[in-house]
């Protein structure tokens, strides 16, 4: 929709930005010295020593909750097998044909 388009323009922006924030904490955590952060400098981003991206994600979460699959899964009893079956593929649960 032209919403979730629109949510993933803006986050393509704001997730460069927020993977350069986290670059240059890193590289101030280097410069100062502190613990977990040695080997790192100023120029660590410079040399290629924090390539940092943010992978993309979808904007919705279309998955199913923990509640929904027991539920789902609470009423294979009553169907035809072949329901039963593509019911438990589609939960990921069957890897047969």
């Amino acid at each position: 929709s032209d919403a979730i388009g629109r949510v993933s323009d803006m986050r393509a922006g704001y997730d460069h930005a927020l993977a350069r924030a986290l670059t240059l904490a890193v590289e101030i955590g280097g410069w100062r010295g502190y613990a977990g952060y040695q080997g790192f400098s100023l120029e660590s981003a410079a040399r290629g020593d924090l390539a940092l991206m943010i992978r993309d994600r979808p904007v919705i979460d279309e998955s199913l909750s923990t509640a929904e699959r027991l539920r789902a899964l609470a009423s294979l009893a009553g169907q035809p097998e072949d329901v039963q079956r593509l019911m438990l593929r589609e939960l990921g649960l069957h890897s047969g044909s």
